[in-house]
């Protein structure tokens, strides 16, 4: 099973790709921007069976929040990517869940999961994959089915409604621009 992780943010994007099956890194990069995140998803070895998506969500914000900040950079059209281009599933998963099921702690460092990742992958193919920064989020994530089934990823319910939330979201750029307001601020079509 090829897995893409993707840690999405404001200023950058972490990408990686794996082959769980084969225990294979394939690739990984940092993206800078919604555009470059794209341009370097064409660079893929490998077109993925699943996407794995961190859901931003830090600890007391409301999911609405989340949504309409960091998320709203070009990742609420990874749904769209995955369903209904490459018709693959796309799973999102809060990084306290993340810690909590690679190292068995919500609250671990992020060091305590890169050198996990580091003693599981190897040095080696960490190093020849040219894993850094946001990217070890995203191999975390795309690590993930290598351990757990992906139905415990989707069981998450607070997961079905952020994706509930981004598949709306979807539909209303179209919306926002149809509607168009005249000099007094009245809306008009």
């Amino acid at each position: 099973m090829v897995v893409l992780g993707i840690d999405p943010g404001i200023k950058r994007i972490g990408i990686a790709l794996v082959d769980v099956s084969k225990k294979e890194l394939l690739y990984s990069t940092v993206a800078n921007s919604p555009v470059e995140f794209y341009t370097r998803l064409l660079e893929l070895p490998k077109l993925p069976n699943v996407i794995i998506v961190e859901a931003i969500s830090p600890w007391g914000v409301a999911p609405m929040t989340v949504v309409f900040t960091a998320t709203v950079m070009g990742m609420m059209l990874v749904p769209m990517l995955g369903e209904f281009l490459l018709q693959v599933p796309v799973y999102f998963i809060q990084r306290q869940s993340i810690k909590s099921l690679l190292v068995g702690s919500a609250k671990a460092r992020d060091k305590d999961v890169r050198d996990y990742l580091i003693g599981f992958w190897g040095k080696e193919q960490c190093k020849r994959a040219k894993v850094k920064g946001d990217a070890w989020s995203a191999l975390a994530l795309a690590t993930l089915p290598a351990f757990f089934n992906l139905e415990v990823l989707q069981q998450n319910e607070y997961m079905r409604e952020l994706k509930q939330l981004v598949e709306e979201w979807l539909n209303a750029p179209m919306q926002a621009i149809l509607v168009d307001t005249n000099k007094e601020g009245e809306e008009m079509l």
